[in-house]
């Protein structure tokens, strides 16, 4: 029950300010380039330090002691927000926050996981709470902060991250063992090729998903819409997510995750294909429903992928470099590019770009996984 409440709550804090952030950054009289570098800060920040409390916790086992104490951190950090209004000042905050809040969900997944093969626990139907918990926040949060101000979203995250690190007492001590020489045992993780290929199929994939994610805001502003949407347009790829991790475990079984992650890339350039046609904010909702079934493929499959080829004294590690992979170099590419695109060319010229990056990724997988059966 504790791991459906810690995703409920970690999921519900990103809901109550990401798909605000680039639009609180816009109002705030940040330029493009600026907003995009002040995005670009959790991405790298999960580059650099998420596997440095990755390495920590295999080598001391302290999974759930640095969830718990992250957590509190992170809610301490984010009120801060509120009464910040430069750019430098922001950026000392993102630093702060993404560096304290980075290792919570890859320890939550690499516990979760385990749990699932220890006690024959279905993993998709407790990250859908996950899901939930976005949905539903980021929903009832675009009403709020369109009423109220969006400056709320913190106060509300905070508040989330609180609640997290209070049930993170109750994780699991993890039954894998500890890692004697870390720095050599994470060598031979970039040593397996078929983990290589695959983070950075995922990384062209997300990069041109989180593109688009960044800036959806800004993007269904231009078209003259507000928060409610934006909110909208976070909240139904999220529960659309929800059936597909509860079924996740039958047709994970009856297909295999090789295809099941191929299917996610597909649905994702149909995705970035949606974007390219969009001329009204049905289409942008529309296009962010297919993101939804191939975000929740990918991440289902990817998890239980990567936890099938990682060495057993690293695997924390790894699934650190998958959600680096998944959000952290994804976003920041997808960010950078993306910000420079917006306020030097177009929007337009962003879509392109997504669009040359995701058929980029999936025809890497594709053929060094079905044409090489590399795997």
């Amino acid at each position: 029950m504790f791991f459906k409440i810690i995703y409920f709550m970690f999921n519900s804090h990103i809901a109550a300010f990401f798909p605000f952030f680039p639009l609180y950054l816009e109002r705030a009289g940040i330029p493009g380039t600026q907003i995009g570098l002040l995005l670009a800060v959790f991405p790298v920040v999960n580059i650099l330090i998420a596997p440095l409390w990755g390495m920590l916790a295999d080598y001391k086992n302290w999974h759930g002691r640095i969830v718990m104490l992250t957590a509190v951190g992170g809610a301490l950090v984010i009120p801060a927000y509120v009464i910040t209004s430069t750019f430098w000042s922001f950026l000392l905050l993102q630093i702060l926050f993404c560096s304290l809040v980075s290792p919570i969900e890859p320890f939550i997944n690499k516990l979760a996981i385990e749990v699932q093969r220890i006690r024959d626990i279905d993993f998709g139907r407790v990250r859908l709470y996950g899901s939930l918990g976005f949905a539903l926040t980021v929903l009832i949060g675009g009403r709020v902060f369109q009423e109220y101000g969006i400056y709320l979203g913190f106060l509300v995250a905070s508040g989330f991250l609180i609640i997290l690190s209070f049930s993170s007492r109750k994780l699991p001590q993890t039954t894998d063992i500890s890692s004697e020489n870390i720095f050599s045992d994470v060598k031979e993780v970039f040593t397996i090729k078929p983990i290589l290929i695959f983070l950075l199929s995922i990384t062209l994939i997300r990069t041109a998903s989180m593109s688009l994610d960044t800036y959806i805001s800004i993007i269904i502003e231009h078209m003259g819409s507000g928060e409610s949407v934006t909110g909208l347009s976070w909240a139904l790829p999220a529960f659309i997510e929800i059936p597909i991790f509860f079924f996740s475990a039958k047709f994970l079984g009856k297909y295999g995750l090789k295809k099941v992650i191929f299917c996610g890339f597909l649905l994702t350039i149909v995705q970035v294909i949606l974007f390219n046609l969009a001329f009204s904010t049905v289409l942008v909702v529309i296009a962010q429903m297919f993101r939804g079934f191939g975000f929740a493929l990918l991440f289902i499959a990817g998890i239980n992928f990567l936890e099938k080829m990682s060495p057993p004294k690293v695997k924390t590690t790894c699934q650190t470099l998958f959600i680096t992979s998944l959000f952290g170099l994804s976003s920041l590419f997808g960010s950078l590019i993306g910000g420079f695109l917006y306020e030097n060319f177009s929007l337009t010229a962003l879509y392109r770009f997504s669009l040359v990056v995701v058929l980029s990724g999936t025809f890497l997988f594709y053929y060094y996984f079905f044409q090489r059966k590399a795997y």
